[in-house]
């Protein structure tokens, strides 16, 4: 369940580049037969050193400064009922919103969970550069100034 969290969070925007993620998961793995093992597992040390891609992790002051630009695109994974009184999860947030994958591509939703999902998705789709914003709604809703929050309309990727 958190393994788009993790991919995003812990792996791509920390800096480590050699990573997979299971398409299908655990289940998909068991169901083609591959090897698993029971126990404690012994690994070595390794010597993994942090380095933030800072591209990757948007800040309220990034936002604020995108929300007055439109300087790249903005996917709000949060349900619809959320804040437009709608029932709607998107099937194809990409091609049914209009999200073109070759511009700047943030994503955003309450705390980070959602949006990262969504970043996993636009990196399966080829694109290894979309940013999380991890203060996400929760943050942006409490300190952005009225002007630069947007609860009208039925889009929910934004920007130019």
């Amino acid at each position: 369940m958190y393994t788009k969290k993790i991919f995003h969070d812990y792996i791509q925007a920390f800096g480590h580049n050699d990573v997979s993620v299971l398409d299908g998961g655990f289940k998909k793995w068991l169901a083609n037969d591959y090897e698993t093992a029971e126990g404690e597992v012994q690994s070595k040390r390794g010597n993994f050193k942090v380095n933030i891609n800072k591209e990757l992790m948007k800040t309220f002051e990034d936002m604020v400064e995108f929300a007055k630009k439109k300087s790249g695109q903005l996917i709000d994974s949060r349900k619809p009922e959320n804040y437009l009184g709608k029932a709607e999860e998107p099937t194809n947030v990409f091609s049914s919103y209009g999200v073109d994958l070759t511009k700047p591509l943030t994503t955003m939703c309450y705390n980070g969970n959602a949006a990262s999902l969504f970043a996993l998705a636009a990196y399966i789709c080829g694109k290894n550069d979309t940013s999380v914003y991890y203060g996400s709604w929760t943050e942006f809703g409490q300190r952005a100034t009225p002007d630069l929050v947007s609860t009208s309309g039925g889009d929910k990727a934004r920007g130019g």
